[in-house]
């Protein structure tokens, strides 16, 4: 779970940081944006630059490792290269898969099979500062990216990062939970004495962090993940409110759990959400399994006449 809340965040560095660096080589970038295709559904890559030549970029944190699982992500991801249209362009692109370098190396032999249809960069996990791009597979066809095949260090977007806070990827619920408790805590009054926070306080402030390529009505924090976060941090005893999380929930925090944005919060919510799931799996005390008693269907639920 830890390993997969530190992966969202890397996703954020590295849009940011490839964003920016792109565009001040002169290259269009687009970050999660549909693209129509000519024949079929429209894709949505992770990452469309624009310089020489078209390339849809696709980041993935980590891959499965069962066999057939991989080969569909592989297949799904290969399938790009197929004609598209943007503005009136009609083009095939470039597909390249962006990946760990850990990751590349123990699914080596299968994204080989692929290598007429992928190419792949990587990057050292946890994201470094600045990141060495490295091309483990293939070429890249438009030269403007070479910087990213030649381990040139990529500079973090400081400017724009601390604004993105999520993307349209669903985030795990740790992560969001963290998120979300910053933003109550943002809400405490100079005292230090207890406080209430309402729920549409607490939805407005994680509006606030869309990444500047989305647009602003693309909602950055749903219903759902805000109240499976609220759920989360009561499970841990940080807030309390009755019942179920709604737009007219008030939520009570103490104000000495404050203290709890440090660098290993994110690893405790890690663990207590997954005891939060096994809580939610397991059976209540005295809950055994009734028997069922199959109801006897009765001579007009038998008549077929209703039919014919």
């Amino acid at each position: 779970m830890l390993h997969s809340v530190k992966a969202y965040q890397s996703k954020i560095i590295l849009f940011a940081a490839l964003k920016v660096f792109l565009e001040d080589h002169k290259m269009s970038v687009l970050i999660e944006n549909k693209v129509e295709r000519v024949q079929g559904t429209p894709d949505e890559p992770d990452i469309i630059t624009m310089g020489e030549g078209y390339t849809f970029i696709e980041e993935k944190g980590s891959l499965p490792s069962a066999p057939e699982l991989l080969k569909i992500e592989l297949d799904k991801i290969s399938a790009y290269a197929t004609e598209h249209r943007i503005h009136g362009d009609r083009f095939t692109p470039q597909v390249v898969l962006l990946c760990p370098d850990a990751v590349y190396k123990a699914r080596k032999a299968a994204i080989q099979e692929f290598k007429n249809k992928l190419s792949v960069i990587t990057y050292p996990f946890p994201v470094e500062d600045p990141i060495k791009f490295h091309l483990a597979q293939g070429i890249i066809a438009d030269r403007k990216l070479d910087p990213l095949t030649d381990k040139t260090p990529v500079p973090h977007a400081r400017t724009i990062m601390p604004t993105i806070k999520f993307l349209r990827e669903e985030p795990p619920v740790p992560y969001s939970a963290w998120i979300v408790w910053q933003v109550i805590w943002d809400s405490a009054p100079q005292l230090k004495e207890n406080f209430q926070v309402r729920y549409s306080a607490i939805m407005d402030g994680c509006r606030k962090f869309y990444p500047s390529w989305l647009s602003r009505d693309v909602e950055q924090i749903t219903y759902g993940r805000l109240n499976i976060s609220l759920k989360l941090l009561r499970y841990v005893g940080w807030t309390e409110f009755l019942g179920k999380p709604d737009t007219r929930t008030s939520v009570g925090v103490s104000y000495s759990k404050g203290d709890k944005i440090r660098s290993e919060t994110l690893e405790f919510l890690s663990r207590k959400y997954l005891e939060f799931i096994r809580s939610k799996l397991e059976p209540k005390k005295g809950m055994g399994i009734r028997r069922i008693r199959k109801p006897k269907a009765s001579k007009k639920d038998t008549m077929l006449t209703d039919y014919v």
